[in-house]
Formats: structure tokens, sequence, C-alpha cells
């Protein structure tokens, strides 16, 4: 293999290209969760299933904000919309970055068996 080859291999193995992907739906948000909405991190705080149909997520700002701490995410019709503040903010659909919770008991040392 050239030189030449070999390193284009190597740098498309460090690429960091996303290719894309579909947007977070219900079944994928659990309470615990972490969503990245622009630059603010929210943790999902649990679910309420409308009368009209849609589903309510409510969210809890991440670290110290000084703005709103606490937003809704309804999704209608497939789309997202961000409710903060009193204000409504149509979210594109890869507008959401998901950060699941580890299962429980992941980052456990296994016991040393003597």
């Amino acid at each position: 293999m050239s030189g030449l080859l070999r390193r284009l291999v190597r740098l498309w193995g460090q690429s960091r290209i996303r290719l894309p992907r579909r947007p977070p739906g219900l079944e994928d948000l659990l309470p615990g969760d972490r969503l990245q909405v622009g630059s603010r991190l929210w943790r999902v705080q649990g679910r309420l299933l409308l009368e009209s149909g849609g589903w309510m997520i409510r969210l809890e700002a991440e670290g110290d904000v000084p703005a709103e701490r606490e937003a809704r995410l309804v999704q209608d019709a497939g789309d997202w919309v961000l409710l903060e503040g009193g204000l409504r903010h149509p979210l594109p659909p890869d507008g959401l970055l998901l950060f699941p919770t580890p299962p429980e008991g992941s980052f456990d040392k296994p016991e040393a068996t003597a």
C-alpha cells in the first residue's frame, strides 16, 4: 500500500464527519437524559400526554444558567417546539442532540473475588 493511500485511510478513520441521523423521538427521551438545544443543556424531568394527542416534555436547565430554569418541549405532528419564558421556538429536525443516561451500574467496577 502506498504511503499516500495509508495516510488517506488514517485520515478517513480520524474524521469527525457526522452522518445524518434521525432526530430523537419521544421513545428516546427518558427522565434523567440530557438534551442539547442550541448551546444550552437541559435535563429531561418527565413527560405528559396532551389531550390534543401530542406530548409535552418537562425540562430543567443544567449548570449555572441566569435565564429561565424550566422549559417545555412539545411534540406536535412530528415537529419539536421549545416553550421557554412564554415564547415558542420551533426547532429544526436536527436541532436536538440527545445524551442518554447510562444504564444503572454501567460504571460500576466488578468486585475483586479472592
